[in-house]
Formats: structure tokens, sequence, C-alpha cells
């Protein structure tokens, strides 16, 4: 803090790492930082499922069993560029007006930097890809960074399939699968249906804090 200080900061803001991508605990660093003054500015609720764990919602093992019916299977894929493309982006663009986070450059080149802790598990159908999601990896948990289907394999509920095969099979030796917060970027508010979507997948809430230290008092 006197560090800052001296060169004319004003605050300093600092994001908590949530829980369940830490190897220890981490009450002990929020008390530190608390007792030299920071305070809580805003805390972020991520919906993480704790593994192992079997879908129990009715809905999601029909539509599990909808997609199985229709012949729809899971593979993990290498190449990105048709799912962002053609499905991730269409997707973001005509529900939310917004792009991913990523170009298909830059996930790309993560990619080829990280290919065992990021990866891409895809539905398809005879071939063709349906719906798909980018999964990253760490020690601990499985992190569900993008996920999106065509219309066509929302009829065939492909994503419960996918979900279903993210969180019981491919997740088997990792303790968590977060599925990331589920507020509305403007307003702060929660979306009630992707609130409603990850409960569903056995999501509980788990909180990240921004602490805030306020250099000018």
């Amino acid at each position: 803090m006197e560090h800052y200080q001296k060169r004319n900061y004003q605050r300093i803001e600092i994001r908590s790492i949530p829980v369940f991508f830490c190897k220890e605990p981490q009450e002990k660093f929020l008390n530190v930082l608390m007792n030299a003054g920071a305070i809580i500015s805003d805390t972020f609720i991520h919906h993480c499922t704790r593994l192992p764990y079997k879908i129990i919602n009715h809905g999601k093992r029909w539509g599990k069993k909808k997609a199985l019916k229709n012949k729809l299977y899971v593979k993990e894929m290498a190449d990105f560029a048709f799912f962002w493309e053609r499905i991730l982006k269409p997707n973001l663009r005509n529900k939310h007006a917004v792009s991913p986070t990523h170009s298909l450059a830059e996930i790309q080149r993560l990619k080829s930097r990280f290919p065992n802790q990021i990866r891409l598990y895809g539905v398809y159908q005879s071939g063709l890809m349906l719906g798909g999601a980018v999964v990253y990896e760490t020690d601990l948990c499985n992190h569900l960074q993008y996920i999106a289907a065509t219309e066509y394999g929302k009829k065939l509920a492909c994503l419960d399939l996918l979900m279903s095969t993210l969180i019981e099979d491919r997740s088997s030796q990792k303790a968590y699968f977060n599925m990331g917060v589920s507020h509305i970027p403007p307003t702060g508010k929660p979306n009630k249906g992707l609130l409603q979507w990850k409960e569903s997948l056995g999501g509980k809430p788990f909180p990240a804090h921004r602490l805030l230290f306020n250099l000018t008092e």
C-alpha cells in the first residue's frame, strides 16, 4: 500500500480466487486483506457442481435420453473453427448481441499453448456438429467457458447429453465443475433462466469477492 500511495494511486482492487480453483483455503488471505483495511465492494456468485455427481433433474435426464434416441454422440475435437464461426458466434449474436470474449485466432493460440488444459467437446449426429462446449481444466476443477448449439441441436436436446457427459464422465477425476457467474453484465441482476439451468445440473452458489483498498484516506 505504501508503494502505491507514493506513486499517487488512488485505490487497489483485488479479485479473490474462487475456492474451487484453489489448493489451499483462502480465508486467512482474505482476513489479512480486511485487517489491512480492505472492504468487500462486490460479491460475484459462481454456480459450481461438487463432484462426483449424477444429474437427477427429470427434464435433463429425459433430454439425454431423447438425444441418445436420435443417435447423438459426444467427442472431443481439436479444431475450433466450425464451432466458433458456425455455432458459438451466431448464437451469442442472435441471443445476446455480443461476441465471444476470445476471437477464433486467440482461442486457437491458447489451445496450442495449453493443449491439455483447454478442450472442445462437440455433440454430433451423423458426423455433423450440433453443439459444443469449451472447457478449461485445472487440477481441481473443470470450468465451462463457452457452450452453444444450433436450433436443430436444441430441438434434439443435444446440450443435455453434452452436459451430462461433461459432469458425469469427463470430469470424474476433478472435485468441481464450475459453470461461472449468472448475472446480467449491464445491470448485475441475476439471470433467472441461466440460474435455473445451472441448478438443474447440480450447481450450488460459491461466492468470489472484489476487495477495495482506498489509498486516499
